[in-house]
């Protein structure tokens, strides 16, 4: 319910740490520049129909930033992920605009992953910021890991490369 004039003087850092402290919170201009080239990045659009121009502001910066292959766009509104569906598609009206789902990390399992699959769709899981819940993940095969630590899935990640194979052909 705050206007960007409010937001921007929150602190966006101190929960995580006091070495952040006063860090505000960015706009996703900022977001996506700085992201370019590092990291994937799911923009998730709430689901209020007060926004109007939601999906085209952002669709457009998503552009600008040429970052169509970093970023997905998520929402629990259908309304907003059919607009991107047919944004994307050249005003084409597609049915068909769940191409992925996500799953709160502790409801995660390999059986979702595979039901999920067997239907077309990709699994993300969120929010993962322990090594315990991201290791969780990439043994149930998800997708993609939705975290606030990056660099705690990227460890996680090298570290279990060599052992998922034979994890794998023993399940």
């Amino acid at each position: 319910d705050a206007d960007y004039q409010r937001v921007e003087q929150l602190d966006a850092g101190s929960s995580f740490s006091t070495r952040f402290a006063g860090e505000p919170v960015p706009t996703l201009e900022e977001l996506l520049q700085t992201a370019k080239g590092r990291i994937r990045l799911m923009i998730e659009l709430k689901a209020d129909d007060r926004e109007d121009g939601l999906v085209e502001e952002t669709l457009r910066l998503v552009e600008k930033w040429d970052m169509e292959d970093q970023c997905a766009i998520a929402s629990t509104s259908l309304r907003h992920l059919k607009e991107v569906r047919k944004a994307i598609l050249n005003g084409v009206d597609n049915n068909a605009v769940v191409a992925a789902m996500t799953v709160e990390a502790t409801a995660l399992t390999r059986e979702l992953v595979l039901q999920a699959r067997y239907q077309g769709k990709q699994v993300f899981a969120w929010t993962a910021n322990t090594e315990r819940t991201i290791r969780k993940i990439i043994e149930c095969g998800a997708d993609g890991i939705v975290t606030d630590n990056p660099e705690l899935a990227r460890y996680c990640l090298n570290s279990m490369e060599e052992t998922l194979l034979p994890d794998a052909l023993c399940d």
